[in-house]
């Protein structure tokens, strides 16, 4: 059976609404602050993420995974600040390998229903980002009970069609949101 990836809305309003275990937010190693889906749950936990980078204590260095609570400030029960390294080596194939280790993370960690969110600082659009996550949750093997593409902004619903392409390669099904 494949894994049914959907389309959510990720602002805060849309944040609120998720019922997942984990929320996934990917950071690349840059001290900015949060944008798009991570910047929402930024604002939700009253800046609590920018000072994580601002202060050190998470920099997205490559490998670098971790847990904390939502605080119930939005419909994830926990999530996981991911690491993916230097920003200047983003190209496809880097960026799906670095997501198909951290998809084994998480799920080596108990996350069934997952939310993802595009890269922060985004480096590519969300659409891109978005497929980079379908393809290495393909190829992480790993069975997802339920795949949420987090949407910041629109654009995944906008470029549904290229979603549903790169779902298909991958085995799994992207379903109507």
């Amino acid at each position: 059976m494949a894994i049914a990836a959907r389309i959510a809305r990720a602002n805060p309003t849309g944040l609120d609404r998720l019922e997942v275990d984990a929320i996934a937010l990917p950071f690349f190693a840059v001290r900015a602050q949060p944008r798009g889906v991570a910047g929402a749950a930024d604002w939700r936990l009253c800046g609590r993420l920018a000072r994580m980078l601002r202060d050190g204590v998470f920099k997205g260095e490559l490998g670098e995974h971790t847990l904390m609570p939502s605080m119930g400030r939005f419909g994830a029960t926990r999530m996981f600040l991911l690491g993916l390294g230097d920003p200047t080596d983003v190209t496809g194939p880097t960026v799906v390998g670095r997501l198909t280790n951290l998809a084994t993370v998480l799920f080596q960690a108990g996350a069934k229903e997952l939310a993802v969110a595009p890269p922060t600082p985004a480096t590519a659009g969300d659409v891109t980002a978005a497929t980079w996550w379908i393809e290495a949750i393909g190829m992480s093997g790993h069975a997802f009970e339920r795949v949420l593409l987090l949407d910041s902004d629109g654009a995944l619903e906008a470029g549904r069609n290229e979603l549903s392409s790169a779902a298909k390669k991958a085995g799994l099904t992207l379903a109507e949101s």
